[in-house]
């Protein structure tokens, strides 16, 4: 089911924003196949909107101008192999360019810049060879500051996980190197790490794998030592709790680590509450542990906790914490017809029986929790969106913030209409929700909310699809 989102939403922002300067641009379409090919929006280079293009085995970043048309395009330099995974970041107008290719079950990670208007040569942070080992996987993050990278490579060899881990600047100098190899049984590492603006790594190890459902009874910080020579294990007491959906965050001006998730009273309850961790960034303190639980009738009649999936996190400037969570589930059914005008014996040969997996993306809610870690208060942006068979490509939403308060995007679609809304939650929870009029500008466009990315303070670009054309809509609120 396709969606529309039209931006008629200035008056609306007016209350964001006391510029009166509002413009919304859209770029010339680019022809693009949704099942083949991809995109990537990385920021702004040279204060304007940068983005990858991947068309077939031909890859491009385009640069636009603020009122979307191309500047230039910048072609990627050809590999000799398969590109698995790619992902860029700007730093002083310097585009560094961190992917995975692979060759002949030889799997190698790659770095690069462009400088100048030119390419560096690729520098290789990890090769693993895989002839005899399942496909390995890869995992890289960045820092807030984006001057340092963490990179992994998960394996299994000799039936246990084994982890390397490097640390690099955007010289492509390697500041920590390391093997890790999982002595402890039921041991997995997570996919959530994180790496601190002065290059220190912090990875999660849980009892179960990091699937959505699984329930973890035990978790481990995953760190170096002092003198760097290993990765050890920091444990963090969940008192007979259970915990899931994990998210790290770090405080670098407070200088502390933080854990976030759901918990519950053990594997045959349902989630009550959130749960937060807390630890200085040397891991030299045992971490903290704070449980906050959350009365049902926050969620209205249909929720249900374990349904929630968080989406952000904010570490406030005075040490408060904003938790943005989805409610997000799937429903799977099989739909059977037949020709009533058929008799009893006839009818098996008619029947027309297909399975369809529903997906639902509906309320988002925001929890504003004090430096004390009880919560300051609650708010419920009500949304419904069913989509089938799709994945909810176009449902989700995207955020819009800063220090004001934040704006949700997002399509609302119940059994009768299509409807698009815009939604503003300030510093203090008050909440106001307006609907979209259409116009007739891009009702045409189905536009992907949840690949949108804020450029800056006040403007983002979102991606939007029209018969196999891709097309940037840009909002900006600048003077």
């Amino acid at each position: 089911m396709q969606k529309h989102i039209y931006f008629s939403i200035l008056l609306l922002f007016s209350v964001f924003y006391t510029s009166t300067a509002q413009k919304v641009v859209s770029s010339n379409p680019i022809p693009f196949n949704i099942s083949k090919d991809d995109f990537v929006i990385i920021g702004l280079w040279h204060n304007n909107p940068l983005v990858f293009i991947q068309q077939e085995k031909q890859y491009e970043l385009y640069s636009f101008s603020k009122q979307l048309s191309t500047i230039e395009k910048i072609p990627f330099p050809n590999q000799d192999g398969h590109i698995v995974q790619l992902d860029f970041i700007v730093l002083d107008n310097i585009i560094y360019a961190f992917y995975e290719v692979e060759k002949k079950k030889i799997y190698t990670f790659y770095t690069r810049k462009y400088e100048n208007n030119i390419w560096s040569t690729p520098n290789t942070i990890i090769q693993k060879d895989a002839s005899e080992i399942n496909k390995p996987i890869f995992n890289i993050v960045h820092s807030k500051n984006k001057m340092h990278h963490l990179l992994t490579l998960l394996y299994k060899e000799n039936h246990k996980q084994n982890i390397d881990v490097v640390v690099f600047d955007n010289r492509f100098s390697a500041s920590l190197s390391l093997h890790h190899e999982m002595s402890k049984e039921n041991a997995f590492l997570n996919k959530e790490m994180a790496v601190s603006n002065i290059g220190i790594p912090y990875l999660l190890v849980t009892d179960v794998p990091s699937y959505k459902d699984n329930l973890v009874e035990e978790i481990f910080w995953l760190s170096p030592n002092e003198s760097k020579s290993e990765m050890i294990l920091f444990p963090i007491s969940l008192s007979n709790h259970t915990i899931h959906d994990f998210h790290i965050s770090i405080d670098e001006i407070q200088q502390i680590l933080y854990l976030t998730s759901w918990y519950g009273d053990g594997k045959f309850h349902d989630s009550k509450g959130i749960f937060i961790s807390t630890c200085d960034l040397q891991l030299t303190q045992t971490p903290s542990k704070h449980f906050m639980q959350i009365r049902k009738n926050n969620f209205g009649e249909k929720a249900d906790m374990d349904d929630l999936n968080i989406r952000n996190i904010s570490i406030k400037n005075n040490a408060s914490i904003e938790i943005i969570a989805e409610r997000v589930y799937q429903n799977n059914r099989t739909i059977s017809g037949y020709n009533p005008n058929l008799d009893i014996n006839m009818m098996s040969m008619n029947q027309n029986v297909r399975n369809v997996s529903e997906y639902y993306f509906d309320d988002i809610f925001i929890f504003n929790i004090k430096p004390d870690f009880t919560i300051s208060w609650t708010q419920n942006v009500m949304k419904e969106q069913l989509s089938i068979d799709d994945y909810g490509l176009y449902s989700s939403f995207c955020i819009l913030e800063n220090e004001k308060g934040k704006i949700f995007f997002f399509n609302d679609v119940n059994k009768h209409n299509e409807r698009t809304f815009v939604s503003y939650v300030n510093s203090l929870g008050d909440y106001s929700m307006s609907e979209v009029p259409k116009t007739e500008a891009l009702t045409r466009l189905n536009i992907l909310t949840k690949a949108a990315k804020q450029l800056d303070k006040a403007s983002l670009l979102f991606p939007a699809f029209n018969v196999n054309m891709l097309q940037f809509i840009l909002v900006d609120y600048h003077n």
